[in-house]
């Protein structure tokens, strides 16, 4: 199913600097309220089941606790079909960019998957379970610093076959319930894979073949007070755990994570049943060359600021896209302009996958800029950049500045020369 939730749209006629200034100041003011959120830190090494219920409680402050995620499921449209799609997408190359007659597989697998919320009752339940002053308790989802996800897929009627691992794989925000506030947990994301021409045959080539047996492995991850014994484990079958662990191992083994010590809190795995004959909607293919239609994904941003805590004076970022219409929009130059956040609050999203309300023309480059927002109220507008090439991600991480080392004249160091 092509999902209809869109990227910010905003206007780009005459002062639309100013409607850009305060829409950022108008999100750092949010800040103002939200900050005590950001000092959180769960004692993980006290977890207690109460009711439907896993709490943790803050180190620091006796009346917060903290509750864990809940299981996931695989989001279903009105019919009962599951809500996946797997996007084929060929560019086909144009005559103005003089290539013509190539081909550029670009193809995605993208699934919703939904989470619970707890009901009021449950809350205070928990709340009195706590302190008979229950009252006074203030109960918070659990602040969630990674969330890893892998997908495997076995055909059905195919004896002997070995599950298939596919790479990557990225959860999104795209709407108000992609997003987790200080008082509950997002209810739904978007699980959204790029594959590679290889893979994305084989999986179109299963899918038509017969039934189909997806299983999604899931791991969340709390930034807190932890021990060496685990308080989770992973679940799933032992190619799905074994997947988990190796990027588990690749977070860990990365120095940009080293300003990050996260536990697991969460695991589960779930099966997603797929017979594209019965729901041929489940499969597209797609040939575009000057233009990609609405609503299809255009574009990929990754953010690794908050995920890896580079930067704790960083609030957030705000990414401005600005590309070329392929139809009439009424706008300076006939521009389409998207805006994207990632934010200290969600470090758990790094990836967002633009989609426009309008046709983008992709023979023509895009630009972007960035706006760093601050904690301490300051922000840093930073000037346009122009790419020219559609099909590559865009890392609009903030890029790490080595700081030289003081020379140790006892060592026999001596400092390093500027040039002439």
């Amino acid at each position: 199913m092509i999902r209809t939730n869109r990227n910010q749209d905003f206007t780009c006629k005459n002062g639309a600097k100013d409607i850009d200034s305060i829409k950022v100041i108008a999100i750092w003011g949010v800040t103002l309220l939200i900050v005590p959120a950001l000092i959180a830190k769960p004692d993980l090494r006290a977890r207690t089941q109460v009711g439907q219920l896993v709490v943790f409680p803050d180190t620091e402050r006796s009346c917060v606790y903290y509750y864990s995620p809940f299981d996931l499921s695989i989001g279903t449209t009105n019919e009962g079909r599951p809500d996946l799609l797997l996007l084929l997408t060929r560019y086909t190359g144009t005559a103005v960019r003089g290539d013509q007659g190539t081909f550029t597989p670009y193809s995605l697998l993208s699934f919703r998957v939904v989470m619970p919320s707890p009901d009021s009752e449950d809350l205070m339940k928990a709340r009195k379970a706590i302190s008979a002053e229950w009252r006074r308790i203030e109960l918070k989802p659990l602040p969630i610093q990674w969330l890893d996800a892998a997908v495997i897929y076995t055909p059905v009627d195919v004896a002997g076959e070995s599950p298939t691992i596919l790479p990557g794989g990225d959860f999104e925000s795209g709407e108000q319930k992609s997003s987790s506030t200080t008082r509950s947990f997002w209810t739904e994301r978007y699980f959204t894979m790029r594959l590679g021409p290889h893979d994305a045959q084989l999986l179109w080539k299963a899918m038509h073949e017969g039934q189909l047996i997806m299983s999604l492995g899931y791991a969340f991850y709390a930034d807190g007070v932890g021990s060496d014994q685990p308080i989770e484990e992973l679940r799933g079958s032992p190619e799905l755990i074994a997947e988990l662990e190796k990027r588990l191992g690749n977070r860990k083994s990365d120095e940009e994570n080293n300003n990050v010590n996260a536990y697991l809190v969460k695991a589960g795995a779930l099966p997603i049943q797929i017979d594209a004959n019965h729901w041929p909607g489940l499969c597209k293919k797609i040939d575009i060359n000057e233009r990609i239609p609405p609503d299809y994904p255009i574009l990929r941003i990754y953010c690794f600021d908050f995920n890896n805590a580079l930067n704790p004076d960083l609030f957030a970022k705000v990414v401005d896209i600005e590309a070329t219409a392929a139809t009439f929009t009424g706008r300076v130059n006939n521009s389409v302009r998207l805006r994207v956040r990632f934010s200290q609050l969600q470090p758990d999203l790094y990836c967002q996958t633009l989609r426009s309300q309008f046709a983008v023309r992709l023979d023509k480059p895009y630009r972007f800029r960035t706006t760093d927002i601050l904690l301490n109220s300051q922000m840093k507008v930073h000037d346009w950049q122009e790419r020219t090439v559609w099909t590559n991600i865009l890392d609009v991480t903030t890029p790490r500045i080595e700081t030289p080392s003081e020379p140790d004249p006892e060592n026999g160091e001596e400092g390093e020369e500027n040039g002439p």
